[in-house]
C-alpha cells in the first residue's frame, strides 16, 4: 500500500500549483512530502518533475506517469467499491424460480420488483418452474432460491415460511351449489374433479381429497389441467368443479365462482426454499426482503 500511497502524493503533486501549497492542502509536512516524491522517482527511474527557482512542473515522462498512475488510483478505487457492493448483495447474480401460486400473489411480486429496484446492478435471473422440479434445481445448484409450495422437510435445503394457502371450492357460477355460502366436501361427492396435473402434484391430492381417501373413496378425476387459469377455464364451461390453492381471487366474467369448502382441512405452505451451503449476500437480501414483504 505504501505504492498507492506515493501514487496518491505524485498525483496530488501534479495538480497542485507547488509542492508547498500540495503538503499544505493535504496536511503532510514539505520534506515528507518531498521525500515521496524523490522516492517514487526513483523507484520509476527517471525524474518526474522539472524543478526550478521558481516551482515544478512535470517532464514530459511525469505526464505519461501521472495519465497511468490516475487509472491506477481510479481502478483501486472501482475494485474497492465493488468489493463493498459484492459484500452487500449489489453486485453478481440470483436465480429465482417461482411456482404458479407465488407468481400470483401481489405481495411476493412487489417484494421482486422492490429487489429489484434496489438492487439495479445484480443480475437477476426469473423463471416460472413446478415446485417438485424447483426442489431439484435447487438441490443441485441450478437455483439459488425456489418459492414453492410443499417445502421439502427432509433438512437437506433450508426452508422460510412465507404463508399459507387455503383451499377454496371452484364451481361453475350457474352450478346450483354456488348459491351456498359455503359448501361441505360431502356435497360433492358425486361431482366431476378438475385437478392439478398428477404427474407434478401429487401431494396437492392427498391434501385436496384426504377426508375422501380416509374414507376409502376415490374422488372423480375428470381432466387434469396445467395451471390454474387452464381449471378455472374448464370449471367455467362446466367440465366440472375443483378444489384448488391459489384461487381465491378469481375475477368477475370468468364464469367461474369462489366458494370457501369445509372437510378440507389441510392448508398449503408456501415457502422460499435454498441450498443450505449457498451463503451468498445476494440471496441473504432477498430472503430479508421477501420475509419482510409477506411476513
Amino acid at each position: 500500500m505504501d505504492d498507492l500511497r506515493r501514487l496518491r502524493y505524485f498525483l496530488a503533486a501534479a495538480d497542485g500549483a507547488s509542492i508547498n501549497s500540495t503538503a499544505e492542502r493535504i496536511n503532510l509536512a514539505q520534506s515528507a512530502l518531498s521525500r515521496q516524491i524523490r522516492a517514487l522517482e526513483s523507484e520509476v527511474g527517471t525524474a518526474l518533475f522539472e524543478r526550478t527557482t521558481e516551482g515544478s512542473t512535470l517532464t514530459a515522462a511525469g505526464e505519461q506517469f501521472r495519465r497511468e498512475a490516475r487509472e491506477i488510483v481510479e481502478r483501486y478505487e472501482s475494485a474497492k467499491l465493488r468489493a463493498r457492493r459484492t459484500a452487500q448483495g449489489h453486485v453478481g447474480s440470483l436465480r429465482i424460480a417461482l411456482n404458479e401460486v407465488a407468481a400470483h400473489r401481489p405481495a411476493i411480486i412487489q417484494a421482486v420488483a422492490g429487489f429489484r429496484r434496489a438492487y439495479p446492478d445484480l443480475d437477476l435471473h426469473l423463471d416460472h418452474v413446478y415446485s417438485i422440479d424447483q426442489t431439484e434445481r435447487v438441490a443441485r445448484g441450478e437455483l439459488d432460491v425456489g418459492l414453492m409450495c410443499y417445502p421439502p422437510t427432509d433438512g437437506t435445503l433450508a426452508t422460510r415460511h412465507l404463508c399459507r394457502e387455503r383451499f377454496v371450492l371452484v364451481l361453475p357460477a350457474d352450478h346450483p351449489l354456488a348459491a351456498q355460502d359455503v359448501v361441505t366436501l360431502g356435497a360433492l361427492r358425486h361431482e366431476r374433479f378438475i385437478v392439478f396435473n398428477r404427474s407434478y402434484n401429487r401431494r396437492y391430492l392427498f391434501s385436496a381429497f384426504a377426508a375422501f381417501f380416509a374414507e376409502g373413496e376415490m374422488p372423480n378425476i375428470y381432466q387434469e389441467a396445467d395451471s390454474i387459469a387452464q381449471i378455472i377455464q374448464m370449471v367455467s364451461i362446466g367440465l366440472g368443479v375443483a378444489i384448488l390453492y391459489g384461487a381465491e381471487d378469481i375475477a368477475p366474467g370468468t364464469g367461474a365462482v369462489v366458494r370457501p369448502v369445509t372437510g378440507v382441512e389441510q392448508n398449503v405452505e408456501l415457502a422460499a426454499v435454498w441450498r443450505r451451503d449457498n451463503r451468498t449476500p445476494q440471496l441473504t437480501a432477498f430472503i430479508d426482503t421477501l420475509q419482510q414483504a409477506v411476513g
